[in-house]
């Protein structure tokens, strides 16, 4: 529906300003400066021509996504198009002005000639002005209605992540576990409080920001699969393998640890005897590859839950068709979650 109104605004335009540029120049032509009636005639027609022309330039930058281009890459084209539109235009309009024996070949000269250049030139600026300006309005209320988007789905994303770990039977089996090392093994009872302590403190403040370090993610991941093992104890065995060149790479806040939360939560919690969990993170020809595999299985026909429905929109706003995410039965035993990120600096 909106490109169908994108269309209809562009058509109308076009035939409001090259009808009217071209009866303009016509009535000035036969009534100020006494050209024969046929310069009406050429004169429309070459206006036609134009906007042939002028479409063929725009079907260009779409084709070759000039808008989004950096405007120091964006003005060379452009400027060099005009040129050359503005020089095919005149030398077409001149023939036409030949050929229907309005003026002789003899009358036309290279100043003359310049001049029109100069003057259609002037004309398909103005043309591109106002295109690009609206493709860069369009575009950016488009961004900052992502934007919103964004800082909706992270709230949403904060919500049902301090849902799953700031509650009271979260809270409840972290501190009774903990206290229950504090005889047993001070040391670990203090590095206990203190991972507790760093992953409630970036679950609070995550949503303040649209990416973190792929370095801090990790971390706050290690914490969380140090509390769980302190609850699921033997029953949960876990691996972590970070390419270090991927470190220092920003990902969106939350994905690795919704993914591991995930797979304890609805699968190696699930087991009488509990399971593994392998997380392997690199860098693949531009691309971040996360996996995260753990024991368990798929229930078909589930419907996904809200905390991996906000992962695909997030990336999906955040890198459009760039980024992907599937979950996946790997086989009989275990499910395999991937998320793919450009990496970017």
């Amino acid at each position: 529906m909106k490109n169908d109104l994108n269309n209809k605004l562009y058509w109308t335009l076009q035939l409001v300003a090259w009808t009217t540029y071209s009866a303009f120049n016509a009535i000035i032509g036969v009534f100020v400066y006494k050209s024969k009636p046929l310069f009406a005639l050429t004169t429309l027609i070459a206006g036609a021509f134009m906007l042939l022309l002028s479409h063929i330039y725009r079907d260009i930058i779409k084709r070759y996504k000039w808008v989004s281009l950096p405007i120091y890459k964006t003005v060379g084209r452009v400027l060099l198009s005009i040129f050359l539109i503005a020089a095919i235009g005149q030398l077409m309009n001149f023939a036409l002005m030949v050929l229907f024996k309005i003026y002789r070949i003899e009358e036309f000269s290279i100043p003359i000639l310049a001049i029109s250049v100069v003057q259609m030139s002037i004309v398909m600026m103005l043309w591109s002005l106002i295109y690009f300006s609206i493709h860069y309005v369009q575009r950016y209320k488009a961004e900052e209605i992502n934007r919103w988007r964004m800082e909706a789905l992270l709230k949403e994303a904060e919500l049902a992540t301090l849902k799953a770990q700031i509650n009271p039977h979260f809270i409840f089996n972290c501190l009774n576990n903990i206290r229950s090392l504090v005889v047993e093994d001070q040391e670990k009872a203090r590095t206990g409080i203190t991972q507790l302590s760093d992953m409630l403190r970036y679950s609070f403040q995550h949503s303040q920001v649209e990416k973190v370090l792929l370095e801090k993610e990790v971390e706050v991941v290690k914490s969380f699969l140090q509390l769980e093992s302190i609850h699921l104890e033997e029953r949960l065995a876990h691996s972590l393998s970070v390419q270090p060149e991927t470190l220092g790479y920003p990902i969106p806040p939350m994905v690795i640890q919704l993914l591991v939360e995930n797979a304890i939560k609805h699968g190696i919690s699930k087991l009488p005897k509990g399971g593994y969990i392998n997380i392997d993170i690199k860098e693949r020809s531009g691309i971040i590859i996360i996996e995260v595999e753990n024991s368990g299985q798929l229930k078909e026909n589930k419907t996904p839950g809200i905390g991996l429905k906000n992962l695909r929109d997030r990336l999906r706003i955040s890198y459009s068709d760039a980024a992907s995410f599937t979950l996946v039965n790997k086989d009989e035993t275990c499910v395999l979650a991937t998320v793919k990120i450009p990496a970017q600096q």
